[in-house]
């Protein structure tokens, strides 16, 4: 395989008034080779093919699509108290693509765009920080960037403005149930499940999953997998190692059915490529990434989730988390969390640490809701970092599923 790369980017931040742009691209090419079941990487800073120079580069002219009155104008249509501080970061990349596979050539362009949020907003005295990523789909745009933003204002405003003036307060979440929202909530499963069912993770001796392989891990009937089609925000034709991806089934029904791999994983262990090797760029070693990795709907609305919820914590703000793949003990930074009694939002939280084990959590999952939402990020491993998304329906787990 010889794949030929060209990636542009294109990076506006509006900050408190200011705006900054910036436009880089990078080149590179790579040829695959294999020597007695070994798979080698070759890579190059330089690109032959006349078809990636010669295409128009559609990001030329987003740095003049949006402005800062633009986004404060967006920001005030809503009931969000005092804005002490917003910043808006978009981040466009189109990616060009020639692959040679025995003389048959591939080409294709992919194109993903990002709005990142980070708003500190409500009381002066007790405000709230939040942090949002909203995807934009086709041809960034005034239009379709401020309206992807508004979504989102809209979605704040639904959760915050019954409290907006309310102390913000600490608690404990070992107390009380945890909801975790559809799309942002997703990070769980990325995180605690994903990262366990990477091919290279997964094969290590001491991974918490590897003896479990066709056996039932939850007696919850849940469904886990990993994705690419052309609908998803991650969607590409050929993985970075050269194979069509299809999707992977990881736990299906709660039996641990499969693994997530690579062209070097699937010859090491001889199973089957699932088209997940994935690269930052022609100058990295392709490795099993997660894709766009999701808990199936359930059949429960997240009205009613919330309605029977006694007392419990929405995590609306779940910022980063990490997992031990030995144990699997996992970790999350909620930022901020909403406060339910008997059904009923009653305040916001301080910043808190959502902490469990895997297998735990999965078993203590009590309410699956039927809105599947999709969220875009950015994972990084092995100093590679790259573009993911995760998604799940809202979701509860007993209390005791997590400590301080």
């Amino acid at each position: 395989m010889i794949k030929e790369e060209r990636m542009y980017t294109t990076v506006i931040t509006l900050q408190d008034g200011v705006k900054n742009s910036v436009r880089y691209f990078e080149d590179g090419s790579v040829i695959q080779t294999f020597n007695n079941g070994n798979v080698r990487y070759d890579a190059s800073n330089r690109i032959n093919s006349y078809f990636l120079n010669n295409e128009k580069d559609i990001n030329e002219e987003t740095e003049d699509i949006l402005d800062f009155n633009d986004f404060y104008s967006a920001l005030c249509k809503y009931n969000l108290g005092s804005i002490i501080s917003s910043t808006l970061i978009i981040k466009s990349e189109m990616q060009k693509q020639r692959i040679t596979i025995d003389e048959n050539i591939s080409m294709y362009n992919t194109l993903y765009t990002t709005a990142e949020l980070l708003l500190i907003f409500g009381d002066q005295s007790s405000p709230i920080t939040v942090k949002r990523n909203v995807f934009i789909k086709g041809t960034p745009n005034k239009s379709n960037i401020l309206n992807a933003i508004e979504r989102e204002l809209s979605k704040l405003n639904d959760q915050f403005s019954s409290v907006i003036s309310s102390k913000i307060i600490t608690v404990d979440p070992n107390e009380y149930e945890i909801i975790l929202p559809s799309g942002i909530g997703g990070i769980f499963i990325h995180e605690a499940i994903g990262h366990c069912l990477e091919g290279d993770l997964f094969f290590e001796k001491n991974n918490v999953l590897r003896k479990n392989l066709g056996k039932r891990i939850t007696s919850n009937n849940i469904t886990i997998s990993d994705r690419c089609t052309p609908d998803d925000m991650v969607s590409f034709c050929i993985s970075d190692d050269g194979i069509v991806p299809e999707e992977a089934i990881l736990i299906n029904g709660g039996i641990l059915e499969g693994v997530m791999t690579d062209t070097n994983i699937s010859k090491k262990y001889n199973i089957k490529n699932t088209g997940n090797g994935r690269a930052a760029s022609c100058h990295n070693f392709p490795l099993p990434r997660m894709r766009n990795t999701y808990l199936h709907n359930g059949d429960e609305s997240p009205e009613s989730i919330i309605k029977s919820t006694h007392k419990g914590i929405i995590a609306t703000d779940m910022v980063s988390g990490s997992v031990m793949t030995e144990n699997g003990e996992f970790v999350f930074n909620v930022n901020n969390g909403l406060i339910l009694e008997n059904g009923e939002i009653v305040g916001i939280t301080k910043p808190f640490l959502f902490t469990s084990n895997v297998t735990d959590a999965l078993e203590k999952i009590n309410a699956i809701g039927n809105d599947l939402a999709f969220y875009p990020s950015r994972c990084g491993k092995n100093g590679q970092l790259i573009n993911i998304s995760y998604g799940q329906p809202t979701i509860r787990i007993e209390k005791n599923g997590g400590h301080l």
